[in-house]
């Protein structure tokens, strides 16, 4: 999880000028065997047990924020759905962090 901003709509300016930056929690969630998924917010987990994350219907429903990683040596790849896809390359985590686009995620 880290903390950083995302694009939003602000209904009462126009039309053209009407996109700002929010402030918003912004997660990676990944499983053991090689999978990710992104999201700002929340993330949907049922009961709050990342374990029952379903990563197909994930999948399935948002296809952009869904992904596969590796790690080599001290490089983690992560290639997210799109089109087209998008891949993301740095360092792998270390003491529970990692940093994706200059941000700094902390494990949960």
């Amino acid at each position: 999880m880290a903390r950083t901003v995302k694009d939003a709509v602000d209904p009462n300016r126009p039309v053209g000028f009407n996109m700002i930056r929010v402030p918003a929690l912004h997660y990676y969630l990944f499983s053991p065997e090689g999978r990710v998924y992104r999201a700002y917010d929340e993330l949907p987990v049922p009961g709050g047990n990342v374990s029952r994350f379903d990563f197909d219907a994930a999948q399935r429903a948002d296809p952009v924020n869904s992904g596969r990683y590796s790690l080599k040596g001290n490089q983690l790849r992560i290639q997210m759905g799109g089109q087209p896809p998008e891949t993301i390359t740095t360092a792998a985590p270390e003491g529970g962090r990692v940093t994706i686009h200059s941000v700094v995620y902390v494990r949960q």
